[in-house]
């Protein structure tokens, strides 16, 4: 649902929103997602929030052979934003994300999920016709998972974060080129684990893009990742090297990956103290009409305080041939005269705070980011904009 406010008042809201991270907040910094990135400021003390998240847990017992655990999860990500450019301005406020699910711990090594997205639709809000996560997972160790159904394959530095934890207000234009994207859970089957300082990850998936379960004729795309962390070597607190691959056989029915036969990056993640740092190298070889495109990408962060974060990144892609690389998504895509705008090059800068009220789990993000398009056929890509972005997200 957008809510669309008028020039004066969204630079009004910005402006205050733009201030939140400043404001008083409750003292206490509760704990943060198993998976959050690594440059998120730290765990400190219990507090009054750990007792109100633990009502998400129905049901525990840890000595039931049958069921260990019941529990609900959900997230709700509202966002206001502005774009300016030169061709063309949107703004307005979006519901970004609206979901809920239930989580079960059965037989003591098996995990069921399932979760239905939601979108603010007249009233009330009403489900989509399809689940994002369904999905059963078996494990008795770190070193081996191995997860069956519709999931979210993880590859990419952005795409193995959840959209929960991530350091920047909405993932980057290389998630968008290269990544299947949150919204294009896939039917297939994963393994993955943590062995000392490895990790790995291998999947095959389906590219049918439906709401439900695939029914397999759409072809396949197969994702393989390794990692190791140096942080022992290197003496910080953490330091991981990760390099993923993903083959798409090619069928034109796939419409759940992007149009690329093979896709390579290296990802790195580097902390020590309140200083991290993020980036990826990203190359993909195109399908058909798509060009060959290759990207760099860098996420510098530091902790203020242990709630206070400043967050940057800059985003350079280009591509062998014309029409390459799209606009983002989030928001350029959405000014009326960048909506589908396509170039050979691509640049943005963005600058924002993190405010953690309760760890990743209830946070205000705001952030601005400049960018810039090159089109070298003049067919009406190139531009240049500014985004303003402020939000909430919270979860359990």
């Amino acid at each position: 649902m957008k809510l669309h406010l008028t020039p004066p008042a969204r630079r009004i809201v910005l402006a205050i929103a733009a201030q939140l991270p400043f404001f008083t907040a409750p003292a206490a910094f509760a704990g943060t997602d198993a998976g959050t990135p690594v440059a998120s400021p730290p765990v400190s003390e219990e507090s009054a929030f750990d007792q109100l998240w633990s009502l998400a847990t129905l049901y525990k017992d840890s000595s039931n052979p049958w069921v260990q655990q019941i529990s609900v999860f959900g997230r709700f990500h509202g966002n206001l934003a502005e774009v300016e450019s030169n061709k063309g301005d949107w703004g307005g406020w979006e519901t970004r994300r609206l979901r809920a699910g239930l989580d079960v711990d059965f037989l003591e090594s098996l995990e069921l999920k399932a979760e239905w997205r939601f979108v603010p639709f007249k009233n009330p809000v009403v489900a989509l016709p399809g689940l994002t996560d369904a999905s059963i997972s078996w494990s008795v160790d770190p070193a081996f998972r191995l997860t069956v159904g519709k999931q979210l394959p993880a590859y990419t530095q952005e795409g193995l974060i959840s959209s929960n934890d991530l350091l920047t207000f909405e993932r980057s234009n290389i998630a968008n080129t290269f990544w299947v994207g949150e919204d294009n859970y896939s039917t297939g089957i994963s393994a993955s684990g943590v062995a000392g300082a490895w990790q790995y990850y291998a999947g095959v998936f389906s590219g049918e893009l439906d709401q439900t379960f695939s029914r397999f004729n759409a072809g396949y795309y197969y994702v393989g990742g390794l990692g190791y962390d140096f942080a022992k070597e290197l003496n910080v607190d953490h330091a991981l090297l990760r390099a993923d691959y993903v083959y798409n056989d090619g069928s034109k029915l796939n419409l759940t990956t992007k149009p690329f036969a093979n896709t390579v990056d290296l990802d790195w993640e580097l902390k020590q103290g309140p200083w991290g740092v993020t980036g990826t190298t990203i190359y993909g070889t195109g399908l058909g009409k798509q060009p060959d495109v290759w990207g760099v990408e860098f996420i510098p962060t530091f902790d203020i305080t242990k709630k206070l974060q400043l967050v940057a990144r800059y985003t350079y892609m280009d591509s062998a041939g014309p029409d390459g690389i799209k606009a983002e998504r989030r928001y350029e895509n959405l000014v009326p005269d960048l909506t589908g705008a396509r170039g050979d090059q691509y640049q943005a800068v963005y600058l924002g705070l993190n405010y953690y009220i309760y760890g990743n789990k209830l946070k205000l993000q705001t952030g601005v980011e400049y960018s810039t398009m090159r089109d070298g056929t003049n067919k009406g890509g190139a531009f240049e904009a500014w985004s303003y972005v402020a939000g909430v997200r919270f979860s359990f």
